[in-house]
């Protein structure tokens, strides 16, 4: 699994996109080192727990996680220690930053 990610770093966002709904993002993801591009369809649960692993992982870090971050093909701005961040990545609240 871990050297899936120098795989998909090799590869345009579009393909890597591609490719992760493909093999799905729970097959691929490596928590190590997840900075990739996400597309992540929230209706299914395997990419609603991706969503949450990446969520949780970005609760401890100090520098932004989310970059370009869109919903619904919309630009979203969160602010990544606010409590209203799960509701905005879930699609569910205003933008907070």
């Amino acid at each position: 699994r871990r050297r899936w990610v120098d795989v998909l770093r090799c590869l345009e966002p579009e393909q890597q996109v591609a490719l992760c709904q493909l093999l799905g993002y729970a097959n691929v993801i490596d928590t190590t080192r997840p900075s990739m591009h996400y597309k992540l369809r929230m209706w299914r649960q395997d990419e609603y727990d991706v969503a949450w692993t990446l969520y949780q992982l970005s609760l401890t870090q100090s520098k932004p996680c989310f970059f370009n971050l869109c919903i619904d093909g919309i630009p979203r701005r969160v602010a990544q220690t606010g409590g209203n961040m799960w509701f905005v990545l879930c699609g569910n609240a205003r933008d907070t930053a």
